[in-house]
């Protein structure tokens, strides 16, 4: 009997491990997939003004709607000291969004901030307003005065925050 009680304690602690094991593999998993951040507005706005700067969130299939902290990062280019940072809404769907008054013409830059699931993901994209010119779309092409060397128009910069 005692042998029997045994064999039962310990087959339980064997299935709780295993369940444990399995849990904590579908939480690495997650862990592992990079959090994604699409930017949704254009390379190019006809008008100065306001208008809408969004993003979505993603990792893996999933949209992310509790993303811990989201802002915009926006500035004229080689003007970065003089930018704004702006806190995006949720909207839904893992879309964020901000509205901007863009009071100028020319070659801007905007850089989200985005720490979501354990990462920091900072996509950064050149854009033109209203009458530019040949040298604004050259400063886009080249990236941000201060970061030329590593600017890529479709990189995104992924950081794993913690373990």
């Amino acid at each position: 009997m005692l042998k029997r009680c045994l064999v039962a304690v310990a087959s339980c602690g064997i299935l709780v491990g295993c369940a444990n094991e399995e849990s904590d593999k579908s939480a690495t998993n997650e862990m592992m997939e990079i959090v994604e951040v699409d930017v949704l507005f254009d390379y190019e706005f006809e008008e100065t003004g306001n208008h809408e700067l969004a993003i979505r969130i993603s990792q893996g299939d999933g949209a992310i709607e509790d993303a811990q902290h989201v802002d915009f990062e926006i500035w004229k280019a080689d003007e970065r000291a003089n930018g704004d940072i702006i806190s995006a809404s949720h909207a839904e769907n893992g879309v964020y969004e901000i509205n901007y008054t863009f009071n100028e013409s020319g070659a801007y830059f905007v850089q989200t901030h985005v720490t979501a699931k354990g990462y920091h993901v900072m996509p950064l994209k050149g854009i033109l307003i209203g009458d530019f010119t040949k040298q604004d779309q050259s400063r886009i092409e080249e990236g941000p005065l201060e970061d030329r060397s590593n600017y890529d128009h479709s990189e995104i910069d992924a950081m794993k925050i913690g373990g």
